[in-house]
């Protein structure tokens, strides 16, 4: 009886076993989804293994932040994929849209929670990123976004470096050296740039009450000395 009872043990653990590896498994079907925040139309793709109805909402810290901010009732999803290739399809989207990079999104990189991208859709994301040029954004849109940053301070606002982390920078910018391209580029972006009035105002009164010390202007001077050495030596 005991053998019995082991063998029809030994079948359902096999049984449950194909069933888990068969490949209609439906655990294995997820989707792809986008939020997307109704106050200033920023927008954050993700993708989960599971059913669209099973409560899940996101994993991004900066989509908590921003919904402890807005309120959940301002945001609203929208399934952009239901599939076996939803981890694919959100490298796709994210990469399309270039997240990472656009000022509309809460995402902060394009690549996906997994890294399991097949080479087809790799193919895909590099056939539609080519020759691409970001439209320009909407004056709406600009003005939601600035109406969203007003008032709020920035991520670096009132924090400084360690003196580690000064010492460290220090050593890795020591001896390195502009090339003379980049250089030129820099040139380029700022002739002809015209200061606000009201710009003009806050470096006044940045600048008010501000001294120099004696050593700072030495290193002044002999930074500059160096640099017309150089161009003295380029021509």
């Amino acid at each position: 009886m005991g053998n019995i009872r082991f063998i029809c043990c030994r079948r359902s653990v096999f049984i449950n076993t194909l069933k888990y590896l068969s490949p209609i498994n439906t655990d294995m079907t997820g989707f792809v989804y986008r939020w997307t925040n109704t106050v200033n139309g920023k927008w954050y793709i993700g993708s989960h293994k599971g059913s669209i109805n099973d409560g899940y909402r996101h994993s991004s810290e900066v989509m908590l932040a921003a919904e402890a901010k807005y309120g959940k009732d301002k945001f609203v999803r929208k399934i952009l994929y239901k599939g076996n290739d939803y981890r694919g399809t959100e490298a796709q989207y994210l990469n399309e849209h270039d997240a990472a990079n656009n000022r509309i999104s809460y995402n902060r990189t394009n690549i996906t929670g997994s890294n399991c991208v097949s080479e087809e859709t790799r193919k895909k994301m590099s056939k539609t990123r080519k020759g691409r040029k970001r439209k320009p954004f909407s004056e709406e849109w600009k003005q939601n976004l600035s109406k969203a940053h007003k008032g709020n301070p920035g991520y670096w606002k009132g924090k400084n470096h360690s003196d580690e982390t000064k010492e460290k920078i220090r050593k890795i910018r020591t001896g390195s050296k502009q090339s003379k391209e980049t250089i030129q580029k820099r040139a380029d972006k700022q002739r002809g740039r015209k200061r606000s009035e009201e710009t003009k105002r806050k470096i006044s009164e940045t600048l008010k009450g501000h001294t120099v010390s004696d050593e700072t202007r030495e290193k002044i001077r002999e930074s500059l000395k160096r640099t017309r050495a150089q161009k003295t030596l380029g021509t």
